[in-house]
Parts: C-alpha cells; sequence; structure tokens
C-alpha cells in the first residue's frame, strides 16, 4: 500500500494505491444428493485499487471534502460454494456457481462539516457508488433445471451471478447541538438507493402496485431491479446527559417504508403487505 499527503494553504490533498490478491479452494466431498455438474472449486485474484481526496478548508468554522475511489471484493466461500435452502415459503435453493467473479466499484463521495455557532454542528454527505461485475441472486440452471425437487418441495434454483452494471446512492445529514456540559442533542437520517440494470428487451418479475393498493407480481420490461440488502430511509434522534459520574441517553430510533417494488426478487413472495414504518424508543 501507497500513501501520500499534501497540505497547501486552505487545500489538503491525499490519495493512496492498493495492490491486493485473494486465493480461495473448495471442495465438496459429497456429490451423491445434488449432482452438481463441479465438485471442485479453485479462485485466485488480483487487483489494483486506488483513491484520491482533496479537502477545502475556507475558514476554522467549514471543511469541504470531495473524493474519489476505487474498491475491489473476490467472492468468499459463501458467495462461491454455497448449497443452502434461502427460503422456503419461496422455495427456492441456493447452487454454487463456479464461473462467479469479483466485483468492482468506482465511489465518489462529497461532504460539508459546518460549525453553525460553537454549539450547533452540521453534517451533510453523499455518494454514488457504480458496480461493475455486481453479483446479486438470479434464477440460475443446474444440469439445465431451473428447478428441482428439494425437501419434498419444488424449488427453484437460484445462484450468485456477476450482473454488468449495478449502482448504489446515498446521503447521509446529521446535527448536534450542545447546550451546557451536560445536556446535548443529536439527530440524523440516512437514504438509500440500490439498483443493477437487466435487458429490459426481456420480461421480469416485478411487484407493482395496483389501483386497490396492494402490490401484485407481474411480468413486465423493466431497465433497473432493485439491488438486495437495501434499506428504507431511517434515523435517528437523542438527548444525551453527561457526568463525571454517569451518561444517560434518551433517543428515538425511526424507518420509512420499505415496499414490494424496492425489494429484490428473485422468487416468489406471497405477501401484499408494505415492510412497515416504524419507531423505537430507548433509554440508556
Amino acid at each position: 500500500m501507497l500513501l501520500s499527503f499534501c497540505k497547501t494553504g486552505k487545500w489538503v490533498l491525499n490519495d493512496g494505491i492498493r495492490l491486493q490478491g485473494t486465493k480461495l479452494h473448495s471442495t465438496i466431498a459429497d456429490n451423491s444428493f445434488f449432482n452438481l455438474p463441479v465438485t471442485d472449486y479453485k479462485q485466485q485474484t488480483t487487483s489494483v485499487t486506488g483513491n484520491i481526496g482533496l479537502v477545502y478548508l475556507p475558514s476554522d468554522a467549514t471543511k469541504v471534502y470531495v473524493n474519489l475511489s476505487s474498491g475491489f471484493r473476490a467472492p468468499n466461500i459463501d458467495d462461491l460454494a454455497r448449497v443452502f435452502e434461502s427460503s422456503s415459503s419461496q422455495r427456492r435453493v441456493v447452487m454454487p456457481n463456479a464461473d462467479l467473479k469479483p466485483e468492482y466499484t468506482y465511489t465518489a463521495d462529497f461532504g460539508v462539516n459546518h460549525a453553525i455557532t460553537k454549539k450547533i454542528k452540521l453534517d451533510v454527505s453523499a455518494y454514488y457508488t457504480k458496480f461493475r461485475n455486481g453479483i446479486t441472486l438470479a434464477p440460475y440452471l443446474l444440469n439445465g433445471k431451473d428447478s428441482i425437487l428439494y425437501n419434498g418441495a419444488m424449488c427453484q434454483v437460484v445462484a450468485n451471478t456477476n450482473n454488468n452494471k449495478a449502482f448504489v446512492l446515498g446521503g447521509t445529514a446529521a446535527v448536534t447541538a450542545t447546550f451546557n456540559k451536560h445536556f446535548s442533542i443529536f439527530s440524523t437520517i440516512s437514504y438509500t438507493k440500490g439498483r443493477y440494470e437487466v435487458d429490459n428487451n426481456k420480461t421480469s418479475s416485478i411487484y407493482q402496485k395496483q389501483p386497490n393498493g396492494k402490490y401484485e407480481l407481474v411480468q413486465a420490461k423493466v431497465k433497473t431491479k432493485p439491488l438486495d440488502h437495501i434499506p428504507p430511509m431511517f434515523g435517528k434522534t437523542s438527548v444525551q446527559y453527561n457526568s463525571k459520574l454517569v451518561m444517560l441517553e434518551l433517543f428515538a430510533q425511526y424507518n420509512g417504508w420499505k415496499n414490494w417494488m424496492t425489494i429484490l426478487l428473485v422468487g416468489k413472495i406471497m405477501s401484499n403487505m408494505p415492510l412497515p414504518m416504524g419507531c423505537h424508543l430507548g433509554l440508556q
């Protein structure tokens, strides 16, 4: 890894470059049940990634920064060679994929830290990440079949595959107000969105909102579908008390709606209910 740092007046420049390599080997000893076409999985990869960042300090109260970076993630043993039933209700089983390749990311982020007064601080940031060969679950063929009999039920075959293009974007805003040496308030909110591109010349299984307010499974031509594990908008607000003997915090955690249109659909989901908006109160 190589790093450099340079500061001139109100400007700060930092950059770095990294060479990394991974090696993986996995063997399936008993192949009598699934009759997998490949039982010996080997992968050895190397990658060069880097970053460059620029910070501008117009005053003691303000910092503005922008960063560009690249990333690399090689498939782990779970991504490459796992076999398991991912969901009994959806009736799908995840199979290994010997052709799985590493995924690469390219990220730009921007942020501002500003002290409005000596007691009130504001932090705002946003980012955009582009994926190449992004790893996502997708329908798969096992010995030419898209479904197999598993645990007495016909299950769809899926596997981790490389999607050519995907993106994640989001932002965070936070404010801190300090009243005195004992009491302060902190509040933050975050938003994230992730999609991956699909062939819009072919139909895909997606959920669409109907006139009656329910979400129905339909076949439609779309350009993008939602990435998995993307949270809805969420945040936290807390009041804190600090002293030499004790620290108390009264907080509320909350999140927005996550409807079926923002959920990765690989198999069928038998529900018309969105994931609910929520709020959690706590004292610690």
